[in-house]
């Protein structure tokens, strides 16, 4: 039987991709959720963020936009205003422009339309996890993540297949 211990020492420096190296770091979160569950983590490389760490918070942020903002962007790095706009997402809007938008989207997302697709996105899953297995060892987030996404994306639109890997560059 596998047993899961965590190897962080529950003070890990959430603002760095190397604390995240050898997985999650469940003591430093388990650590937080006990002692501060709403922390403030400095960053480096831009203005910092907010790690939420309990259920019950996160659920209620979610719904008080004019305290917790997506619309002030969702990315770590500090951006010119130009830049967030350039790379502006849905997920990166509030009421009422957020509903406004998912009304005229969610048609698109409904379970009938995207069956249309599921062997289209089951064979392109099997081809990213095909590749990325064969590597041995991998960047999840950056060999199958962030491929699926933006090769569906191409697909859809009819990008030629040779230019699929500059889309997914261009989309990070």
């Amino acid at each position: 039987m596998t047993v899961f211990a965590p190897a962080d020492d529950g003070h890990a420096d959430l603002s760095t991709h190397d604390s995240f190296l050898a997985g999650a770091p469940h003591n430093t979160f388990a650590r937080l959720r006990r002692e501060d569950p709403l922390a403030w983590c400095a960053y480096k490389g831009g203005k910092g963020f907010w790690s939420v760490t309990r259920h019950e918070d996160i659920l209620a942020l979610n719904r008080n936009y004019e305290l917790m903002s997506s619309a002030r962007g969702i990315r770590m790095e500090d951006q010119t205003h130009e830049e967030y706009l350039a790379r502006r997402t849905f997920q990166e809007t509030d009421p009422p422009e957020h509903s406004r938008t998912r009304v005229l989207v969610s048609k698109a997302f409904s379970k009938p339309v995207v069956g249309l697709f599921e062997q289209q996105i089951r064979g392109l899953c099997d081809s990213i996890l095909d590749a990325a297995l064969a590597k041995g060892c991998f960047d999840a987030v950056g060999e199958v993540a962030r491929q699926l996404p933006m090769r569906m994306l191409g697909q859809i639109l009819g990008t030629p297949e040779a230019d699929l890997d500059w889309l997914v560059e261009t989309g990070r």
